[in-house]
């Protein structure tokens, strides 16, 4: 009887030994062989506000003997993350603050765990102060027609677009006393409007306001667009004189009368305009700008003598025609053509303008395909003999003559 009682003590302290050791092993366990549990609740909030704190808890079940405690692990999934938490877990209960580096996002995020899931919707906050329009095209015809589009994307501090049917104003102001106000709901994140231009020329600015709640509304910045004259509404064109000599240096000046659109704004500066003409030397373009709502337009005379006629053009439109009659620069000249060897040399002297005075130094002479310059009212051509084309003649500023052989 004894021994059967001693036998049975022996088996309790065995027994007691291995629950003692079990229960030590769990007592000195290292975080990295912590128990890992079941998750059986997840509770949490079904909705915040972007950037606060979302504190979740979780009821587990230890299921390894002698333990009391262990961790849970938990997935955090988000449109823009997806992380994992050990939770410590003791006496069953487990807690996690999930911090604004997890909720500042606007949307869903679901919190897993063996198997269980809980929702969190995240709501945007409130518009910042940074409310500023999107206006495109930045330029517009003062024609009271054109448009640009101005669209408004209010955020809040952590970029989310706010909660659609957010009140925002978009208000523009424009020359000549117009002004106008948009104000709509947010869809989609965003509100717009067409912006009509009026008839006067000159900056429009729009700015963009969103309300709170909580403190008024907040406003952007103002966008500057111009609004530009139109095409011009009639060109009247003018030339200094009439008359003018065909030396191919002298210059005519060519003038505009103000230049303004069919509402009467002046022309913008460095709008482009080009003087078409028709000569006695051909035809051209000479290319001005306006500058203070004027054309001015130099005209250098052609080589030629004869009648000039032309008008400006300004993208499109039309001036009156204007008519300049060239007479001839030069009076006479001298022309003789000496063959020494078998060389040829083509002289040219005493070339005098209507005055008897020399013609310009630097002026053209013409003998077929060979050209020079005069200085001093003389030039020479000099060619191998065998090239000399007899029957060419010699022009100077519209001019010509035949050379005479020499003696």
């Amino acid at each position: 009887m004894s021994k059967q009682i001693s036998k049975q003590i022996i088996v309790g302290l065995v027994v007691i030994a291995v629950i003692a050791a079990v229960w030590v092993s769990n007592l000195l366990r290292s975080p990295e062989e912590a128990v890992v549990v079941e998750v059986d609740t997840i509770a949490a909030p079904t909705a915040i506000d972007a950037g606060d704190i979302a504190t979740v808890n979780v009821a587990a079940t230890v299921n390894v003997a002698g333990a009391r405690d262990g961790v849970a692990e938990v997935l955090v999934r988000g449109a823009y993350t997806e992380l994992r938490f050990e939770v410590p877990v003791v006496d069953g209960e487990g807690r996690l603050d999930l911090p604004a580096a997890v909720t500042q996002h606007s949307g869903v995020i679901s919190i897993e765990s063996s198997g269980e899931r809980h929702d969190i919707a995240i709501r945007p906050g409130e518009a910042n102060s940074l409310v500023a329009p999107l206006v495109g095209p930045r330029t517009i015809v003062a024609n009271g027609d054109d448009r640009t589009l101005a669209v408004v994307f209010p955020t809040d501090r952590f970029g989310n677009q706010v909660a659609d049917g957010t009140t925002t104003d978009i208000t523009w102001n424009q020359p000549g006393d117009l002004s106008g106000t948009n104000s709509q709901g947010t869809v989609d994140g965003m509100t717009w409007v067409l912006v009509s231009s009026g008839e006067t020329a000159g900056p429009t600015t729009v700015r963009a306001s969103t309300h709170r709640e909580s403190s008024g509304s907040v406003r952007g910045a103002a966008v500057r667009i111009d609004e530009v004259p139109g095409i011009v509404a009639d060109i009247a064109l003018t030339a200094e004189a009439s008359e003018g000599i065909a030396d191919g240096r002298s210059v005519l000046t060519l003038n505009t009368e103000l230049l303004t659109d069919t509402f009467g704004n002046t022309l913008a500066d460095g709008t482009s305009a080009q003087f078409r003409f028709d000569g006695p030397s051909g035809q051209g373009v000479v290319a001005g700008t306006v500058q203070n709502g004027l054309v001015r337009i130099s005209l250098a005379s052609p080589t030629r003598p004869g009648q000039l006629t032309g008008y400006l053009d300004i993208h499109g439109v039309a001036s009156n025609e204007v008519s300049i009659d060239y007479s001839t620069a030069i009076s006479t000249f001298d022309v003789v053509l000496e063959v020494i060897g078998n060389d040829a040399v083509l002289r040219v002297d005493n070339a005098l303008d209507p005055s008897a005075a020399f013609i310009s130094d630097g002026t053209e002479v013409v003998w077929g395909d060979l050209r020079g310059r005069l200085r001093h009212g003389s030039a020479e051509i000099w060619i191998p003999a065998s090239l000399v084309d007899a029957g060419a003649t010699v022009e100077i500023l519209g001019l010509n003559r035949s050379p005479e052989q020499a003696k």
